[in-house]
Parts: C-alpha cells; sequence; structure tokens
C-alpha cells in the first residue's frame, strides 16, 4: 500500500472518530466534550435561523435545554 494512501485512510479514520465523539457527546449533552470539541469562535444557525455563540450554546447545555430527542448520522464520505 503506497504510504499517500495509508496515511488518507488514517485522516479519514481520524475524521470519522471524531465525528463519533461529537455524536456521542451531543446525544449525552456532555458539556466538557463540548467544549473541548467546539472552538472558542464557533457561531451556530437554529431552525429559525438565528445565529449564536459557543457562551450561550455552552449556558444552553449547562441547563439541559439543548437536547436531540433522535440524531440522525447519514453515511459520511470524504472526498480527496
Amino acid at each position: 500500500m503506497p504510504e499517500t494512501h495509508h496515511r488518507l485512510l488514517n485522516i479519514e479514520q481520524e475524521i470519522l472518530t471524531q465525528e463519533e465523539n461529537l455524536t456521542q457527546a451531543q446525544r449525552q449533552l456532555d458539556v466538557s466534550a463540548l467544549d473541548r470539541i467546539f472552538a472558542d469562535d464557533v457561531l451556530f444557525t437554529g431552525v429559525t435561523g438565528e445565529v449564536c455563540g459557543k457562551a450561550a450554546m455552552a449556558s444552553e447545555w449547562r441547563e439541559g435545554i439543548a437536547h436531540r430527542e433522535r440524531l440522525l448520522v447519514r453515511r459520511i464520505i470524504l472526498r480527496r
């Protein structure tokens, strides 16, 4: 297996692992994990179009407001 192909497989696996970490943190409302995962300058857009920052979302995470009744995960395809 060429080194470049092997490196791409490792990168792909790391992305999938991090996506799974995010999914689990969101399902469990793991505030410390979500705080680690999201950058301080991240912006979230809600279903109504309202935009808020990490601090506002973290406040909701801590209060248990932000939760998912159902999380649908589709197959992730990485393009090279």
